[in-house]
């Protein structure tokens, strides 16, 4: 019976690498992060480790694509904005032409690619607000005015005596008038 040698970083399996994913606008920073060992640190071993990186618009897998060869740990991806974008990353070793598990599928949407549009909207609204509480003030004080009537007037108005409009109500109706009218037709003349 013969037993092959046991080489414990080629005949184990590497576990999946860590993702996080940022979304900056229209692109998505991809974060990865090495794949746990027990014993020592993963780039102390598999120093020439790269990372495949796939990533596909949410629903459509079956158009995936593919970035290779990356030994970056950070990643930007320009994607189109408004959109959901789902991402997995594998390690693959040069040592051992080994690749890991599959990281687990991380989705995130991309933002608006212009950030300055944000805040032409806000700073737009903000001015509208401003100007809409400038009218309702003015309206207010147009109202509501600081000055009073003089002192002789809100007498008069507050006396009911003297009130022309209960002078009015008060006065007798004239009497009315009628003259009896008789409309008699013209006769042919004989």
């Amino acid at each position: 019976m013969v037993t092959k040698q046991f080489v414990m970083d080629k005949h184990t399996t590497l576990g999946p690498p860590g993702v996080t994913l940022v979304s900056r606008g229209a692109d998505i920073e991809v974060s990865i992060k090495d794949p746990v060992l027990r014993i020592s640190e993963f780039k102390d071993i598999y120093s020439h480790a790269t990372f495949n990186i796939t990533y596909w618009k949410e629903g459509q897998e079956e158009k995936a694509k593919r970035t290779n060869d990356t030994q970056l740990r950070k990643v930007v991806l320009a994607l189109e904005p408004w959109t959901r974008y789902c991402v997995q990353v594998w390690a693959y070793t040069l040592r051992f032409s080994k690749h890991s598990q599959p990281s687990n599928v991380t989705c995130e949407s991309t933002g608006n690619d212009r950030p300055w549009v944000v805040a032409l909207v806000m700073a737009v609204a903000v001015a509208l607000l401003a100007l809409a509480f400038w009218y309702c003030y003015w309206v207010v004080h147009f109202l509501r005015p600081k000055d009073k009537l003089p002192e002789h007037f809100t007498e008069l108005l507050l006396d009911p005596l003297c009130s022309s409009i209960l002078a009015m109500q008060s006065s007798p109706q004239p009497e009315k008038v009628y003259h009896k009218v008789s409309i008699m037709p013209g006769g042919a003349e004989t």
